[in-house]
């Protein structure tokens, strides 16, 4: 009978790290997402010092939570959010208005997939 509720514990507490992780995923890539389609919207608007602070400050949140999304994302995931990042730099630093706002678009869709894909499910939880 002890071994049940021992058991049972491990369980609950496996569950609720999992939904620990789902949730902190999310807290994690939506602030950013949100900053690169304001970065998105400001290139549109034809607002470029907008859109560099913009996409600064989601690049800001990314390495503020970069250590816990290496945590819990897969390596693929990572590489493809860093690399984006790094295109996003490219493209800044050529001025490049119309490349960068479609990579601030192209990124922030990653970004969503990304929190999508981690969404609490039975699935990710098994």
């Amino acid at each position: 009978m002890r071994r049940t509720w021992i058991g049972a514990g491990v369980m609950a507490l496996i569950l609720t790290a999992g939904l620990w992780v789902m949730q902190g995923t999310r807290r994690a890539l939506m602030p950013v997402a949100e900053q690169l389609s304001l970065a998105w919207h400001a290139v549109e608007e034809d607002n470029w010092n907008d859109a560099v602070l913009a996409m600064e400050k989601g690049r800001a949140q990314w390495t503020e939570q970069w250590k816990f999304c290496a945590a819990v994302l897969d390596q693929e995931t990572m590489e493809q959010i860093d690399g984006a990042f790094a295109e996003l730099d490219a493209c800044c630093a050529m001025q490049n208005r119309d490349d960068f706002g479609a990579r601030c678009a192209q990124t922030a869709e990653l970004l969503r997939g990304t929190v999508e894909e981690s969404k609490p499910s039975w699935w990710n939880l098994l």
